[in-house]
């Protein structure tokens, strides 16, 4: 992952969306070359997998309880 400079900030990417959807620039790789990296960082592997399984968890109680969570806005509403 890389961190860049914030001088370029956000209207640089709106410039350079519209530029994209104008079809004035090809790709994003093309802007690179404009950016100044400031730093670069490994991804945590430990807080990815933990991540990953609380992700998984609630994918399940989200199953499980889509259900009863209809059922009780239909007894109190919103």
């Amino acid at each position: 992952h890389l961190n860049y400079t914030e001088s370029e900030g956000a209207p640089l990417g709106n410039a350079v969306l519209a530029a994209m959807g104008a079809k004035l620039i090809k790709s994003g790789e093309e802007v690179k070359n404009w950016l100044s990296i400031k730093s670069e960082n490994e991804p945590d592997q430990r807080a990815y997998r933990l991540y990953n399984d609380y992700f998984q968890l609630y994918k399940r109680l989200y199953e499980h309880l889509k259900d009863d969570f209809q059922e009780r806005y239909r007894f109190v509403g919103s």
